[in-house]
């Protein structure tokens, strides 16, 4: 104590004031700092670590600073694509569709297209028109195909004839037709081909309103049909267009002979009011995906047909 003393005497005053007060703040400092929570070291490995892993973090730190581009997203497939056709089974890509009048098969026309244009196929095609006039296909009536190329479908209004079909199409050919009820399909074809897509015999039935005209006509059916029965679109439509000699339609026992036939050829008949679920029968027979089936309905009509009341007609 004693020499402590001494020292103390040695030392100047003013130096000595400055010690004590830098002892003081010295104190005050660490008694702050042992209650304050301390910050954990940053351990740069593991920066380093994480940086690598994930392109997208970018480390703010000096040390760290580098250019990182993050990964360039990859288109998500469509739900439809996910539906698959059937594994080891190739899709049907030789198509004949009997396209009937008035039973929807302009909607099921422009699938048959769009199908045949993302696939390349080569398409039956009138030179004039929409229609493959007759029953036999020949040079006169339709486009030849590409140099070194053959048809795959036949899609377009054509008289259903299999011998003539079967010579410009391929042995693996499905065949898939449509239908509508009758007299429903009828009362279509009535409005439709009076109005809209004018025939000349329906146009000398005296009346103005639809209702009144199919009255006229039912009154005497044949008094307004044309001689020649290709050019008629409501004397039993559905089978001129599936090929029926429309000389025979009073023959019923050939009408059930011939249906035998058609039996044997098509692979699908549709059912113009059971249409979606026809639809996906044809997508699992000819095994396409389900986005090929995807449709818009075309050419129908604007306004329902007001139907008069019939005897027998519910």
């Amino acid at each position: 104590m004693a020499k402590m003393c001494k020292i103390s005497s040695m030392i100047p005053k003013r130096f000595m004031i400055r010690l004590v007060c830098f002892g003081a703040v010295s104190v005050l400092a660490f008694s702050y700092w042992t209650q304050q929570p301390r910050i954990p070291s940053v351990d740069l490995s593991v920066i380093r670590r994480v940086c690598g892993q994930n392109q997208v973090i970018k480390p703010t730190c000096s040390c760290q600073e580098r250019k990182v581009t993050p990964p360039t997203p990859q288109p998500q497939k469509s739900s439809f694509d996910k539906v698959n056709q059937t594994k080891d089974v190739p899709e049907k890509q030789h198509i004949v569709f009997v396209k009937t009048h008035k039973a929807a098969s302009s909607t099921v026309l422009n699938i048959v297209y769009r199908f045949a244009q993302e696939r390349g196929l080569i398409i039956i095609l009138p030179k004039v028109g929409n229609y493959l006039n007759g029953k036999h296909l020949n040079k006169t009536n339709i486009l030849p195909p590409p140099k070194g190329k053959k048809f795959d479908i036949l899609c377009n209004h054509a008289i259903f004839n299999y011998t003539s079909f079967s010579s410009y199409l391929p042995a693996d050919t499905e065949y898939i037709g449509i239908v509508r009820e009758p007299f429903q399909r009828f009362i279509s074809a009535m409005y439709y081909f009076r109005f809209t897509h004018t025939h000349k015999y329906l146009q000398r039935i005296p009346a103005r309103h639809g209702s009144k005209i199919l009255m006229k006509y039912l009154e005497n059916p044949m008094a307004w049909e044309p001689v020649n029965p290709l050019e008629s679109q409501t004397n039993n439509r559905m089978a001129i267009d599936f090929g029926f000699p429309a000389q025979l339609f009073h023959n019923e026992s050939l009408f059930e002979e011939y249906l035998v036939t058609l039996n044997k050829t098509f692979r699908v008949i549709m059912v113009a009011e059971k249409f979606d679920e026809s639809l996906i029968l044809v997508k699992r027979f000819l095994n396409w995906n389900l986005r090929d089936v995807v449709y818009i309905v075309k050419n129908r009509a604007r306004f329902k047909p007001r139907i008069p009341k019939i005897e027998g007609n519910s």
